[in-house]
């Protein structure tokens, strides 16, 4: 699956069923955020980049803000809060 089609999918499944779940793997202090892939495993992991290091909750914090201006919606991390292998549910 490529970027695109994941975000298209995404906001697909928002429109039709307000929620949508995924899994993400993250990579702290990059440079910029941004998804880097969407690997073809099961879960169709999302990859990304945040620029905030992984302490204190500020990568975290950088996640839900990425994908809540992403998608225009509410984000929480439901699983791997102190993980680099997140659970992510976005709702409108």
């Amino acid at each position: 699956m490529t970027v695109d089609k994941f975000v298209s999918n995404t906001t697909r499944e928002l429109e039709v069923k307000g929620v949508s779940f995924f899994r993400t793997k993250i990579s702290p202090n990059a440079n910029e955020n941004k998804i880097n892939e969407i690997l073809n495993d099961e879960e169709h992991t999302v990859k990304i980049q945040i620029k905030a290091k992984p302490e204190q909750g500020k990568a975290n914090t950088e996640i839900l803000k990425f994908f809540g201006k992403l998608f225009r919606c509410e984000c929480q991390i439901i699983a791997g809060n102190t993980g680099s292998v997140k659970l992510v549910k976005v709702w409108r």
